[in-house]
C-alpha cells in the first residue's frame, strides 16, 4: 500500500525547487562581484530606451538620435564612479 498523496498547500511547499523571495534575490545580487556592471548596464539600457522613444515620438531626425543617445552613454561613463586600478597604484 501506497502513502496518500499530499493535498493543499503542503503539496506546494514540499516542492524540491527553491523559494526566492525578494530578499533573497537582492542578497545574491549584493553578493555578486559584477553588480556595478550590471547597474551600469541598467542605466545605459534605460537611457537607450527612454530616448528611443522620445525621438519616435518626437519624429527627430535619426542623426541627432545617435548623437543624444551616444552622448548620454559616454557622459554617464564620464559621471561613473572610475573602476579600480589592477595594479594598486
Amino acid at each position: 500500500m501506497s502513502p496518500p498523496e499530499p493535498s493543499g498547500s503542503a503539496a506546494v511547499s514540499d516542492s524540491p525547487g527553491p523559494s526566492w523571495s525578494p530578499l533573497v534575490v537582492v542578497a545574491i545580487a549584493d553578493a555578486l562581484p559584477w553588480r556595478g556592471l550590471l547597474l551600469d548596464l541598467l542605466v545605459v539600457t534605460a537611457w537607450v530606451l527612454a530616448v528611443s522613444v522620445a525621438f519616435r515620438q518626437a519624429d527627430l531626425p535619426s542623426w541627432l538620435y545617435y548623437v543624444v543617445a551616444l552622448g548620454g552613454v559616454v557622459a554617464y561613463s564620464l559621471v561613473d564612479v572610475p573602476w579600480p586600478s589592477v595594479g594598486g597604484d
